[in-house]
């Protein structure tokens, strides 16, 4: 299942997409939206029903639009992108034979978090990838310990271009590992709650 909901909209005869988004959306630049969340292709929707198929729209049948209480805001999907969903091992999410997608706020929390737990120089093709934060591990997690995972994982959600401001971040002992818990003011819209332990 998606971290998003939609509704549906009848599509009208002379529709463009660049049409619908601004009508739905107040913002006709959001057309691409259309495109991604209906897996569409040129010529996108028709009046000819030769044309018409699985991925081309026939004026009249409906088109999905993300709802706005879906906590994706205008913009969001170009912002903080879409990516396939994985579970907290890190293994692909499916459902009905396909691929769960998460999008928006829901991919930057990912995101940030998978960024958080990964540790810098074991990803081969992206050795700046990750924390530093895990070298900590095994060591006594005293108030210098904790202040430096603190530094790290600043340091670690800014390297994200989504993020505008680490508002806070707080590293506490819990038992040999470190728990954080870090608010961050993203590119655009609400600010973001993280919590991890490490």
């Amino acid at each position: 299942m998606s971290d998003f909901s939609v509704r549906y909209v009848e599509t009208n005869r002379g529709d463009t997409l660049q049409a619908i988004a601004l009508r739905e959306f107040g913002d006709s630049a959001r057309w691409t939206d259309l495109i991604w969340l209906n897996d569409l292709v040129p010529p996108f929707i028709t009046d000819d029903p030769a044309l018409a198929g699985d991925r081309v729209l026939l004026s009249g049948d409906k088109i999905a639009l993300l709802m706005s209480d879906s906590g994706i805001s205008p913009g969001d999907l170009q912002s903080f992108g879409t990516d396939v969903g994985l579970d907290r091992g890190g293994n692909l999410v499916g459902s009905d034979g396909d691929f769960v997608l998460t999008a928006g706020f829901a991919n930057l929390k990912y995101a940030l978090l998978r960024r958080l737990v990964t540790e810098k120089r074991t990803r081969g093709f992206s050795p700046e990838y990750g924390c530093w934060v895990g070298v900590l591990r095994g060591q006594k997690l005293g108030a210098a310990a904790l202040t430096l995972a603190e530094f790290y994982v600043r340091s670690s959600l800014l390297e994200d271009d989504r993020v505008k401001e680490v508002l806070s971040c707080v590293a506490t002992a819990d038992g040999d590992a470190i728990q954080i818990k870090a608010e961050v003011k993203p590119i655009d819209g609400k600010d973001l709650s993280l919590e991890v332990l490490l």
